[in-house]
């Protein structure tokens, strides 16, 4: 069934989040100080998808129609703070637009609504909305990587399709210590996840998963982290958003 819970959140997450080091994943204090960067291994975008009788065919209609009556499309997504949740709200804030947010619990409930028609539009993982596209249940509109996908190269991405340079929201996986790890174990970690990433069994399944390899060594992961939570702390304050 789906939630249709109102989504008037706030910034900062409540105390009971910031406390602890495994608290709101968009936040900078659960990661500063707390960890040693390794390596980055892959990241993997996600793709905005329609179900068809929201009847728009890319997202400089669907633009134009948020802006005409703000508010009138709604947009499922895992959960509040969540990936899919951030993506679309940072879509929105650079589109100046308004949309109005059902958030699920998990993904696999929000997609199945949207397929069902009760949800319009979706910001979802490549691997889990691609089957549903080419089975034509969703509309692909756009993916969220700064370049088109090879998993999809037919599928612009949300930047050249509804105009909005830069625009990039990434999923990534990577290599992470505790802080009081030796430095040599860093560097080990480092050099045998890139080692990994370059068998082409790993590659094959990083393809697979809608990934890019992308195996920066751990001063570059540190400052790619740095730049996320900065990135992302930004949009969650500016849309209100909040995870209780």
């Amino acid at each position: 069934m789906r939630r249709r819970t109102a989504t008037r959140w706030a910034w900062p997450p409540p105390a009971r989040w910031r406390s602890t080091r495994r608290s709101c994943p968009c936040c900078p204090t659960t990661w500063r100080g707390t960890s040693r960067r390794s390596r980055l291994v892959f990241t993997t975008p996600l793709i905005a998808v329609a179900h068809p009788s929201l009847g728009i065919a890319d997202l400089t209609a669907l633009v134009a129609r948020a802006k005409a009556a703000p508010g009138s499309i709604d947009y499922a997504s895992g959960g509040p703070g969540s990936s899919l949740h951030l993506a679309a709200e940072a879509f929105a804030q650079q589109a100046g637009i308004r949309l109005t947010h059902i958030p699920y619990r998990g993904s696999a409930p929000a997609m199945a609504d949207l397929i069902a028609g009760n949800v319009k539009l979706m910001f979802d993982s490549l691997a889990s909305a691609l089957p549903h596209i080419r089975a034509g249940r969703v509309r692909a509109l756009g993916v969220t990587a700064a370049a088109r996908m090879p998993q999809a190269p037919e599928v612009p991405t949300v930047a050249e399709a509804a105009g909005l340079p830069g625009f990039e929201a990434l999923g990534w996986a990577g290599l992470i210590a505790p802080a009081n790890t030796p430095p040599a174990i860093v560097a080990r970690l480092a050099e045998e996840a890139l080692a990994l990433v370059r068998s082409p069994a790993l590659a094959a399944r990083i393809e697979e998963l809608g990934g890019t390899a992308a195996p920066l060594p751990p001063a570059e992961f540190a400052a790619f982290i740095a730049s996320e939570l900065t990135k992302w702390s930004a949009v969650a304050k500016a849309g209100n958003v909040r995870l209780d």
